[in-house]
This record gives structure tokens, C-alpha cells and sequence, in this order.
């Protein structure tokens, strides 16, 4: 009897062990040790973003450093791409350019300006499938299959290219040169290089001339000599003029309303 009381006891006081042991687990250390691992977590992240910031801030410390090599490059940029069209002065070194490589400038005419757009690449569809083929797969199939793989859809991705700047104009040019064939390609090779604005050729179309004597509209000409006539685009970026914000809580000013003294009853005179 005494046996069975102890073992009795001893069974209590094990279930009563237990039970407080996973009380203080659940009410105390789960708790607690949720509340470190989340802390542990917000420290990682803290140290994530300190890092960050101290790749950031050490950029920001090179850039500004180079600073002034940057104005220079934004300075030699915007030569190549100036703001105004300033035709009539582009042309006049284009003059200048045919005199230095010993060619005759015929002809300058400049295009009407259009904005410019990047041209957007063709995606081809794929072929259609052969019907009645042997161990053909139908297009439904195929297509579901891919699209659960998880390796395409239907429609073709767009392709991520270049972006023009925003107001960007490009503005078209022909020139025709007469010269030898040396003092041509010499022209032509100036006029893509030796000039700080930026010219895009986009065609060059070239006629071997005869011998001929010196007319009003040409020079003398040689037997061999080419008249070059080259095509391209020169590019404007206009300045935008900045936009004055608004004053929070500021109103317009009414117009002024039109005033009298004049009695608007007495008859006219």
C-alpha cells in the first residue's frame, strides 16, 4: 500500500514538473527568445543599411570629387549637342572643314527638324507548327507547357534598348562636295570627327566625275574626281526653361475690373 502511494506521488510530482516546465517555455522563453531572434533580425538589418549608406556616402565623395571632370564632359557634351540649332554657324564650319581638305562645297540643305524616336526592333513570331506532322505537339500544349515552366508567355517581352532624351530633335543635313577622291574621304572623315558637334552620316553616295572645264556652279574638274554627296543628322537638345513652383497657400491675384464714374442712366450725349 505504501508503494503504490509513493509511486503515486512520484507520478504527481513528475506530470507537475512537466506542466510547469512547459508553462515557463510557452509563457516565458518562447516569448523571450522570439523577441531576441527578432531583435538579432532588426540589428542585421541596421547593419545591412549602415552599409549601405557608407558605399553611398563614399560614391557620393568620389563623385564630388570629380565634379569638375564631370561640368567638363557635360560641357563637351552639350558642344556636341547644343541646345539652339544654330544652323547658319553649323554650316559655316562645314565651309570651313571643305576648304581645309581642299574640296568645292556645293550644296548645303538642311531638312525640316523632327523629334527624334529610338527605332523599336521587329520581334519575329515563331513558325506556325505543320499540321498533320508525325510527333507533332500542338501549339495549346506547347504554349502551356512553357508558361508553366515558367520560361515565357504569349507575347514577346519587350526589348530593353537605349532612351532618347526628352525633347531631343534631330535635324537632317545633305552636302555635296566636289574633289579629288582622297580630299573627299578626307572631307568626309572630318566632317564626322573634326568638328565638336555631332553629326550622324547616315548615306554617302559618290560619282566618278570626266574632265571638264570650270563652270558658274563648279570648278574645274579633273579626270578621276568624285562629287561626294553625304547625308546624315545633327541633333538639338532645346533647354528646357525651369517651372517656378506654386507658394502653397498662395493665390492668384484677381483681375482688375473694369471702372467708371460715369452714371450708367443718364442718357448719352
Amino acid at each position: 500500500m505504501t508503494g503504490s502511494r509513493t509511486v503515486g506521488w512520484v507520478v504527481g510530482t513528475v506530470v507537475l514538473v512537466l506542466a510547469i516546465l512547459a508553462g515557463t517555455w510557452f509563457l516565458l522563453a518562447a516569448p523571450r527568445f522570439e523577441a531576441a531572434a527578432e531583435t538579432m533580425l532588426e540589428v542585421e538589418n541596421s547593419r545591412f543599411q549602415n552599409d549601405l549608406l557608407q558605399t553611398q556616402n563614399a560614391q557620393l565623395k568620389a563623385d564630388f570629387a570629380n565634379l569638375e571632370a564631370y561640368k567638363a564632359e557635360v560641357a563637351t557634351l552639350q558642344q556636341q549637342i547644343p541646345g539652339t540649332a544654330a544652323l547658319p554657324a553649323y554650316a559655316r564650319t562645314v565651309a570651313d572643314l571643305a576648304t581645309a581638305n581642299d574640296v568645292a562645297l556645293l550644296e548645303v540643305s538642311p531638312g525640316a527638324a523632327t523629334v527624334f524616336t529610338v527605332p523599336v526592333p521587329v520581334v519575329e513570331a515563331p513558325p506556325a507548327p505543320v499540321e498533320g506532322a508525325e510527333g507533332e505537339v500542338s501549339t495549346e500544349s506547347e504554349t502551356g507547357t512553357i508558361a508553366d515552366a515558367g520560361l515565357g508567355s504569349n507575347e514577346p517581352a519587350a526589348p530593353a534598348g537605349p532612351v532618347a532624351p526628352e525633347g531631343l530633335v534631330a535635324v537632317p543635313f545633305t552636302f555635296k562636295v566636289l574633289g579629288t577622291y582622297d580630299a573627299t574621304n578626307a572631307f568626309l572623315a572630318a566632317l564626322q570627327t573634326g568638328t565638336e558637334r555631332l553629326f550622324l552620316v547616315t548615306q554617302v553616295d559618290g560619282t566618278s566625275q570626266q574632265e571638264a572645264e570650270a563652270t558658274p556652279s563648279k570648278p574645274a574638274i579633273a579626270e578621276g574626281d568624285v562629287e561626294l554627296t553625304v547625308t546624315g543628322y545633327t541633333y538639338v537638345l532645346p533647354e528646357l526653361a525651369p517651372v517656378q513652383a506654386p507658394v502653397e497657400g498662395e493665390q492668384p491675384a484677381p483681375a482688375p475690373l473694369p471702372s467708371t464714374t460715369r452714371n450708367p442712366y443718364a442718357p448719352l450725349d
